[in-house]
């Protein structure tokens, strides 16, 4: 079901305190369009060996590796079986196989299972605002996780789109697919679905001290 309008509303003043814009999607077309894009994102990343590589370093394909090293990309938290996302990983040659690819020169059985993920997504928003220095980030985190906060407090889950904002191509079409604004030092810096849902796994993450010059480990 969708987010009552004076949800989504008041997400919209957390975001504008903080000098964003936090816009929203809930059409059919737009949201299977940027479901697609994300979804084409994986496979595109996946044939770029540099980031191959650096995604490999961060998937936690088990929930005591994951529990152990509080970083990285979960496989629970990625409502995947650990065994299978490994062996996919892995084996990336396989998505493109002919005789079992498909529409994008995917598998489509890890396609499919992959789409499972997003199964009863009806909406998406995003954020555009200042994103060119090391100032605006910091302050584009801090209304990101305000903005989060606020919706968690009406009981509403939230799911980063991550990579469709850091692959190029794909930030290029999500970009043209809402119009977003991205004059001057403005960009559509996060994307992400949102909605209910049951609790979700948790996704650990290392203490704050550990972040710190000094901290403990």
């Amino acid at each position: 079901k969708l987010v009552p309008a004076e949800i989504v509303a008041a997400a919209a003043e957390v975001a504008k305190a903080g000098g964003h814009t936090f816009r929203t999607a809930s059409d059919r077309r737009t949201v299977r369009r940027l479901v697609h894009i994300n979804q084409a994102t994986l496979f595109s990343d996946l044939r770029n060996d540099a980031v191959y590589e650096e995604i490999m370093t961060w998937l936690r394909f088990s929930a005591e590796d994951a529990r152990e090293r509080a970083d990285g990309l979960s496989a629970e938290a990625m409502l995947m079986p650990g065994g299978l996302l490994r062996f996919a990983m892995t084996h990336r040659a396989l998505w493109d196989a002919p005789v079992i690819g498909g529409e994008m020169t995917s598998n489509p059985i890890v396609r499919k299972l992959y789409l499972n993920t997003m199964r009863g997504v009806r909406q998406l928003g995003w954020l555009e605002g200042p994103f060119a220095k090391p100032s605006d980030y910091i302050e584009a985190g801090r209304t990101f996780m305000r903005l989060w906060l606020e919706l968690t407090a009406h009981g509403v889950r939230l799911h980063p789109f991550g990579t469709v904002i850091t692959n190029p191509g794909s930030h290029r079409a999500f970009a043209q697919e809402v119009a977003a604004d991205e004059s001057g030092d403005r960009m559509a810096w996060m994307l992400f679905r949102f909605g209910y849902s049951k609790t979700p796994p948790v996704a650990h993450r290392r203490p704050a001290t550990s972040m710190l010059v000094g901290g403990a480990a």
